[in-house]
């Protein structure tokens, strides 16, 4: 079974170099491999803007860049598990990569599709409950 850690790791590299800031994900993907001491961490920079170079050059091809990224996430999967499987210290800085530095470079699916605002209007008849969550739930429960 695949390690969830680097299920999420790979994904979050992949999806923030689509971004505009993928210098920003290469400084912090090399500055994890750094802090363990991995001699790969100057490649480990390479792959990263080599990947975010590739992708880019895709541009508007939906199709060729689907394709593309579940092939660089495959990559980084394998790039992960060699730094988890070689310095098994590594988690706390990975979860610290992709929770501090990945995510927040993730652009929003609505960006990505020139959306600014999304509004839903739900209702819940008969004693019943409706949950939609995206990012931010607001519950309200009427007596």
């Amino acid at each position: 079974m695949m390690d969830p850690l680097v299920l999420a790791a790979a994904s979050a590299v992949v999806a923030s170099i689509a971004g505009e800031a993928w210098s920003d994900v290469r400084a912090a993907v090399v500055r994890t491999w750094d802090r363990v001491n991995s001699p790969r961490s100057r490649s480990i920079g390479d792959a990263v803007q080599y990947d975010a170079e590739g992708l880019h050059q895709l541009g508007s091809d939906e199709g060729a860049v689907a394709v593309r990224s579940g092939q660089l996430e495959e990559d980084w999967q394998s790039h992960f598990r060699a730094l988890l499987r070689d310095h098994p210290d590594a988690r706390e800085a990975v979860l610290e990569l992709v929770q501090k530095d990945l995510i927040p470079l993730v652009p929003e699916p609505q960006q990505r599709l020139g959306i600014t605002n999304v509004i839903n209007n739900n209702t819940a008849r008969d004693n019943s409950r409706f949950f939609l969550a995206n990012q931010d739930i607001n519950y309200h429960e009427r007596d």
